[in-house]
């Protein structure tokens, strides 16, 4: 075995929602997969031996998934993690979809070493920021979950399907029956269904009018290559996952050569205003802003139940918006956008700013700014923080931060004016 270079790092995501199926995330530069098992040491009054331990408890393993990317406007990416292909997204959105993660893994000899696979990961937050005026626009994506199971050996590679339900394919019985086809599945070597048969069907799910339910092993059942799942609609859209020997026609990644190589930071427009018809417009244009964040994150609530082991449903308590924008003090249009008046207003009260402002950030594929990718905007925000730096031999810079709950994601740039 032979050293993982990041070329054989394959990450991908899979949608157990709506129809789709399989992202290879592209412009990657780091990716931190990190796994706390929660096991606590246990002693016991009157144990003489092993110093007094009896064993240790397993709690719930923390697994989390931290990705860095270049930005470069890639709106899909978004749509996988909330579960929806639509035009424009907002933070709610986000609440109670689950993706899987995984990294196909290959040497620098290109064997195949496997798969690691991250069930049911849910979205805890992210962050999309220029550090600077020649910096590219970067993203952060932070999932989060429960488990990571790691596929090797006759088990290496994770297979995912899906099969949207047509009346034709309903039987007597409303079951349908899936002909899995190539690659065969492997039976799993940690598990048997009820009547002691492998189990080789990892995860089965049913989307029925964008609610997914996971099926337990008694709603479907896996003999001779075919799947056959109970209680279906026309409609439903069935997805499925299992472990292989071989790959099959499936891939492990697929290059997006259609996306900018990456967006630099003069390929952004930045503007804040207070709402009205038809805004942002010239005059809401943020000028000399040396760096400016978008930062989003989420209180989870990920519920568990008495009696069993996995989350069984997942809400979004609450949701915190961040503006950081750092620039050279030149004027106080911003102070006067937030106290809501015209420029050149006699006193600028940091106790009366207004707690309603609006922020755009537009990205575009180039400097030209003729081909627009994705926008976010955000509303209800309020200043909450002002701090102005200077040093010997420099000038003055303003750090603002705004605060708020609500962000609208959207590759469509008219979905940005305020009606």
């Amino acid at each position: 075995m032979n050293l993982i270079s990041f070329k054989k790092f394959q990450f991908n995501l899979f949608s157990w929602k709506s129809e789709l199926d399989q992202i290879s995330v592209p412009r990657v530069q780091t990716i931190g997969l990190n796994r706390t098992l929660n096991t606590t040491k246990v002693k016991e009054v009157g144990r003489s031996t092993n110093e007094g331990v009896v064993g240790h408890a397993k709690g719930t393993p923390n697994v989390t998934s931290d990705v860095n990317l270049k930005e470069v406007g890639h709106f899909e990416l978004f749509q996988y993690l909330a579960g929806k292909d639509e035009t424009s997204l907002e933070l709610s959105d986000f609440g109670t979809n689950r993706v899987d993660a995984v990294a196909y893994l290959s040497d620098d000899d290109d064997v195949v070493l496997g798969s690691k696979w991250f069930p049911n990961q849910r979205v805890s937050g992210f962050s999309i920021s220029a550090k600077d005026p020649d910096s590219d626009v970067e993203k952060t994506i932070n999932l989060v979950g429960e488990d990571n199971k790691i596929l090797q050996g006759d088990n290496k590679y994770f297979i995912f399907k899906s099969h949207v339900v047509e009346t034709a394919d309903l039987d007597s019985n409303n079951a349908v029956t899936i002909t899995v086809g190539s690659p065969s599945p492997v039976a799993n070597p940690d598990y048997t269904v009820s009547n002691n048969e492998p189990q080789y069907i990892l995860q089965v799910t049913r989307d029925r009018a964008g609610t997914v339910s996971k099926l337990l092993v008694t709603e479907y059942s896996f003999a001779a290559g075919d799947l056959v799942v109970n209680s279906c609609e026309a409609g439903d859209i069935i997805k499925y996952a299992y472990s292989a020997t071989t790959l099959g026609s499936e891939v492990t990644w697929a290059d997006n050569d259609a996306l900018p190589t990456s967006v630099k930071a003069d390929c952004v427009d930045l503007y804040l205003y207070i709402p009205q018809t038809n805004k942002p417009g010239a005059p809401d244009y943020q000028y000399k802003v040396q760096s400016a964040t978008v930062d989003v994150k989420f209180d989870r609530l990920d519920l568990k139940e008495i009696g069993n082991s996995e989350v069984v449903s997942t809400a979004i308590k609450s949701k915190t918006v961040t503006i950081t924008l750092n620039r050279f003090a030149v004027s106080n249009a911003m102070e006067e956008i937030m106290r809501g008046v015209a420029a050149d207003y006699g006193i600028i009260d940091i106790r009366k700013f207004v707690e309603n402002a609006k922020f755009v950030m537009k990205i575009y594929s180039d400097n030209t700014k003729a081909t627009f990718l994705m926008g976010l905007k955000a509303t209800e925000l309020a200043m909450s923080s002002l701090k102005d730096s200077i040093g010997v031999d420099d000038y003055t810079q303003v750090e603002d931060v705004l605060e708020g709950e609500a962000l609208l994601i959207t590759n469509s740039e008219a979905a940005l004016l305020d009606a």
